[in-house]
């Protein structure tokens, strides 16, 4: 396994437990969105990572604060070093999905693979429609936050699901909440992205209306 030694060149909170660094490398070898990359600090075990960054860009992460990696990997200040993989996986096949409407199902910090096709559709010029929902614990939870409000005023369809009721906010399931509105249907691309009992159950909602499989994107 080749390893590459990065620097944090930015750290901000991103949510609660949640830490956005940006390193000091662009990796030519990433591009398509949903790729990720394994780190490690020190010793420990490395961790994979979704690349929250878009191609071509420094090198950003989304990391939680829980476990030994997340922990050590939250609390990094601005010139510590990582070590990093090349980026790994083929990410999200997007072309299968070429001219259908896009609908995407993320849920917490799977929001680090979303991102990135989100920009990709904005810097298109959203050729076409693009529903994103975010389901996540609660309000503070949810990460880049602050980018949420200019995805929308671009034209995305931005849906934010909390699992607690809260008021001002839907609550339940991404999927759920995508069948009450009508993108549960065969004849739109779905990318999914999020815990596995999630992906798994929308799969099954869309296989169930007799959507392509081909259609219903994951980056595994």
């Amino acid at each position: 396994m080749e390893w590459i030694t990065a620097r944090i060149a930015k750290r901000s909170p991103s949510g609660t437990q949640l830490v956005a660094l940006e390193l000091d490398h662009v990796p030519a070898d990433y591009v398509n969105p949903g790729q990720f990359l394994q780190v490690t600090v020190g010793d420990l075990k490395p961790a994979y990572y979704a690349l929250a960054s878009s191609p071509g860009e420094p090198i950003l992460l989304l990391v939680k604060n829980d476990g030994p990696m997340g922990s050590a990997l939250a609390n990094v200040q601005v010139g510590d070093s990582v070590r990093i993989t090349p980026p790994i996986g083929k990410g999200f096949p997007l072309a299968q999905v070429d001219g259908l409407d896009l609908v995407i199902l993320c849920n917490g910090s799977g929001i680090s693979a979303a991102r990135p096709v989100i920009r990709s559709e904005i810097a298109r010029g959203l050729p076409r429609k693009v529903t994103f929902y975010l389901g996540v614990l609660s309000e503070d939870r949810i990460a880049f936050a602050e980018e949420l409000a200019g995805w929308r005023t671009a034209g995305v369809d931005v849906q934010v699901i909390l699992q607690l009721p809260t008021p001002g906010f839907r609550d339940g399931f991404v999927q759920g909440a995508a069948a009450i509105d009508g993108w549960v249907r065969p004849d739109v691309g779905v990318v999914l992205v999020g815990v596995p009992q999630m992906i798994e159950q929308a799969r099954a909602l869309y296989l169930s209306v007799g959507a392509n499989a081909e259609h219903l994107l994951v980056n595994f």
